[in-house]
């Protein structure tokens, strides 16, 4: 008996001894790198930086008194999770809802889809914070899922040719072997003739479009016609005298190897001249 107590008090001295070893972390926050910890950090706390949305680890035990500027060898820096959906939890800090918001940097043109393509890219190049549901309204259609936008402005765009050409503004940049879902909505007019107004798309060379242009045909009636190819004009439309309407033009672009634009384009049958009016506008936006 006397055996079985001598082994169970050295088995339980074990267990208390192991346990004693056992550091607790104290995750925390801090609102910037110079203010104090007040509490003593144990070895693998995590600490998040309220004013700058940096995570950083403890890799030695730290003081109290101590900053993450005076103890800066004491923590190694995870990087800039302001903006981000995965950010680690730590007490004192409540992440809000920062879905649309990426980083990236304030004078690039590049745009990200996701959380961590940013982070990847702007742990190197460093960051401001952005939204990344906000479309941009020049340059050129890169990312996937984020629309570019351009529009006629200035004066309408107006022709008075019998082959396509371009309408003035509506033209988005983009990338070889891209993807493109696009939308044009154009309002449109025709002069006093009943020959009507035609429309198209033009890329880069190589490239291949599938889309459906539908708007007014007469003033009561209205007409859809499916474009299969570049530079090839739809149907009529506008066939009233003198008449204002609508034109949408959607599809899905496949370009080439060639980096070029996309871009709407209009004529006018036989005689008269075809009108895009200021506000019209294309939008573009990588699918692939």
């Amino acid at each position: 008996m006397t055996r079985f107590l001598i082994i169970l008090l050295f088995f339980m001295t074990s267990i208390a001894y192991s346990q004693s070893n056992v550091t607790p972390k104290n995750d925390g926050s801090v609102p910037n790198l110079t203010t104090p910890f007040l509490v003593n950090v144990a070895s693998g706390s995590k600490i998040y930086v309220t004013s700058t949305g940096q995570l950083f680890l403890c890799i030695t035990a730290t003081a109290s008194s101590a900053t993450l500027t005076t103890g800066s060898s004491n923590f190694r820096d995870l990087g800039d999770y302001n903006g981000l959906e995965n950010k680690p939890a730590v007490i004192g800090y409540t992440p809000e809802n920062t879905a649309n918001k990426v980083n990236y940097t304030s004078t690039s043109t590049i745009q990200f889809l996701t959380a961590a393509a940013a982070k990847a890219y702007t742990d190197s190049v460093g960051a401001t914070k952005v939204n990344v549901k906000n479309p941009a309204f020049s340059g050129t259609a890169t990312g996937i899922g984020l629309p570019v936008y351009a529009f006629v402005t200035g004066s309408n765009a107006t022709t008075t040719g019998q082959t396509l050409t371009n309408v003035i503004g509506l033209s988005v940049n983009i990338i070889a072997n891209g993807v493109y879902e696009f939308e044009a909505v154009l309002g449109v007019s025709t002069t006093a003739v009943t020959t009507g107004t035609e429309y198209g798309v033009t890329s880069a060379p190589g490239a291949s479009v599938t889309a459906v242009i539908t708007g007014s045909y007469t003033t009561i009636a209205t007409s859809t016609y499916r474009v299969t190819g570049m530079n090839s004009p739809s149907a009529a439309f506008l066939t009233s005298s003198g008449q204002s309407g609508g034109i949408i033009i959607k599809g899905i672009l496949q370009n080439g190897v060639n980096a070029g634009t996309l871009t709407i384009q209009h004529l006018k049958v036989s005689s008269g001249t075809s009108t895009v009016f200021i506000g019209s506008y294309l939008k573009v936006t990588q699918v692939q």
